[in-house]
């Protein structure tokens, strides 16, 4: 079972239902949506209707959930602290041996993942690797266009501007070269290691989520980078 820790918000609400079918026609079964509001201001009525709606559409009633963990922090922590209170929700699961993830992805609601996701992965989920990560696409990948030079002679040629391998980015287990929502854990690695995206000072920063894959990878030699883009982050 594969559980999506799927945050969201207000404006990401639309977005929502286009993630969902896109992961259910990923030809694996076992996958399972839960769904975090991270801000106070969300519409929660408008959450609820919309999560009731995708699992209409795709005939289970248990495909997406939205998860009650309180009400969201008021401080600007990047959705980080109803993350780790959807952790520590699983986690406390896992203690009354009620369990339901072997594998965990955390991801943002107007994030979209390829068809093939689930095919690329699985293999290695059958092996019980500890971190699985792959490539992907980024429009806060800043790296400069490839752009053909025309030179004065040559005005007739056309010039030639890559504006889309170059936002391909080529995953790494460390800060600035992983995304949130282009890793997958091993439930039972997060639950032993009691995981979580806060400091020790219980603060988050913006790129929370490359120190967590961080700490990970230093616990644990089990892992695995697909050069593959199988992730497009918004």
């Amino acid at each position: 079972m594969i559980c999506f820790i799927t945050r969201v918000y207000g404006n990401q609400i639309g977005y929502l239902r286009v993630l969902a079918l896109s992961l259910y026609h990923n030809e694996l079964d076992n996958i399972r949506l839960l769904i975090v509001n991270t801000d106070s201001s969300t519409d929660l009525t408008v959450l609820a209707q919309t999560v009731q709606l995708i699992n209409e559409l795709v005939l289970r009633n248990d495909y997406a959930k939205l998860l009650d963990l309180g009400i969201p922090s008021m401080k600007n922590d990047y959705g980080y602290e109803l993350t780790d209170r959807a952790l520590a929700y699983l986690y406390r699961k896992h203690a009354r041996s009620t369990s339901e993830c072997d594998y965990v992805i955390f991801t943002n609601a107007d994030n979209f993942y390829v068809q093939t996701l689930a095919r690329k992965i699985l293999p290695y989920m059958k092996t019980k690797l500890d971190i699985i990560a792959w490539g992907f696409v980024s429009h806060y990948n800043y790296t400069p266009y490839s752009k053909e030079l025309v030179t004065s002679e040559k005005q007739s040629v056309p010039g030639i501007v890559d504006d889309g391998t170059e936002k391909c980015i080529k995953v790494a287990l460390q800060r600035g070269a992983v995304d949130l929502g282009a890793v997958a854990y091993r439930f039972q690695f997060l639950w032993q290691h009691n995981l979580y995206f806060r400091k020790k000072s219980d603060t988050y920063e913006v790129d929370s989520d490359g120190k967590f894959v961080e700490l990970a990878a230093r616990l644990t030699h089990s892992t695995v980078l697909l050069r593959q883009t199988l992730f497009v982050h918004q």
